[in-house]
């Protein structure tokens, strides 16, 4: 009978990332960092995931990596159907109920003057429908 030799966590990480999505755990370790070291989309690290490991999003259909995600936004996009198509109609929803916020970022808000134009936003919307 063949003894099985107990595999440390990052061989089983490097085993699952293999098998899961065709990449080692080098390369998530270089998608990471190439994207920032955090989140493609919020950029929260895995420390500010309480140590867990970011997830790998790919698309469902083709099997291709996107990215490194956080749990939440991982799941906010699998939600919203895992396509730009549903993510469109969730900003459409609320840029059209009143969310100013993307004319907001983390350090100033943009003239008054700018409210309400949301031409600049408009292509995003154009194919929601």
């Amino acid at each position: 009978m063949k003894t099985r030799t107990k595999q440390t966590p990052e061989q089983s990480r490097d085993y699952a990332l293999r098998s899961k999505y065709g990449i080692t755990s080098k390369e998530y370790l270089e998608i990471l960092e190439d994207q920032g070291g955090g989140c493609k989309i919020c950029g929260k690290t895995q420390e500010q995931q309480e140590g867990k490991f970011l997830s790998v999003d790919h698309c469902h259909e083709t099997g291709q990596i996107r990215g490194i995600l956080c749990d939440h936004c991982n799941t906010g996009i699998g939600k919203l159907g895992d396509n730009a198509r549903g993510v469109r109609r969730a900003l459409q929803y609320l840029i059209e109920s009143g969310d100013d916020s993307l004319y907001r970022d983390e350090y100033e808000i943009e003239s008054p003057e700018n409210r309400g134009d949301y031409s600049r936003y408009e292509q995003l919307l154009v194919y929601s429908k």
